[in-house]
């Protein structure tokens, strides 16, 4: 037992250490990161033109738009209901 604390500081001193050593990246660091980004990229030439983008038209997009949003207001009527005392019934 006498031993104990002389053990206990060299192990946290090994440990200090162990956090002290040097980092080294690899040389390819980051690059995962840089390639996701650019492969997210559609079309990386879609500034430079005047094309219209590709996709559902106008009254179509407003159309889902709206029944999204009634997805929201159905929700909330339903939340008034108690599911707690549903099984217990007073006559």
């Amino acid at each position: 037992m006498k031993h104990l604390p002389i053990g206990v500081a060299f192990c946290g001193g090994l440990l200090l250490a162990a956090g002290c050593a040097p980092t080294q990246l690899g040389n390819n660091y980051g690059e995962a990161y840089y390639t996701m980004m650019e492969n997210q990229i559609l079309d990386p030439k879609a500034g430079s033109t005047q094309d219209p983008a590709e996709g559902m038209d106008g009254k179509a997009a407003m159309t889902s738009v709206e029944q999204y949003r009634k997805t929201f207001e159905d929700r909330d009527a339903e939340f008034g209901k108690s599911t707690v005392g549903q099984g217990l019934g007073s006559k």
